[in-house]
């Protein structure tokens, strides 16, 4: 039996990725969701104040800029950590993250 040849593939075309960035008003209204997501675990009492006051500050930077953000904290005495990830880009939604770290 003869073997049958494999006629040649063609090329595959690269798609251009198209990417997108979230608008001032979307910024703005995931920088609301974390505001209020973070008021509510009561906290940022009086001991964390300057820290809340500070993450305030680079959220707000991030709604009017929309560069990347990455912000780290430490909360002495409650052994945790919050961690901000805010992206430019549109598939990536911002995050906030608060975890535990005995060490703190």
């Amino acid at each position: 039996m003869a073997k049958k040849r494999k006629g040649k593939k063609g090329k595959k075309v690269k798609k251009e990725k198209v990417i997108t960035y979230w608008t001032k008003e979307e910024r703005q209204q995931e920088a609301t969701k974390i505001r209020f997501q973070v008021m509510t675990l009561d906290l940022f009492n009086s001991a964390y104040s300057g820290q809340f006051q500070t993450m305030l500050n680079v959220l707000n930077k991030y709604v009017e800029d929309g560069q990347d953000v990455d912000y780290k904290d430490e909360l002495l005495g409650a052994k945790r950590v919050i961690e901000m990830t805010l992206r430019g880009r549109k598939p990536l939604r911002p995050m906030v993250k608060l975890s535990y770290n005995a060490r703190v």
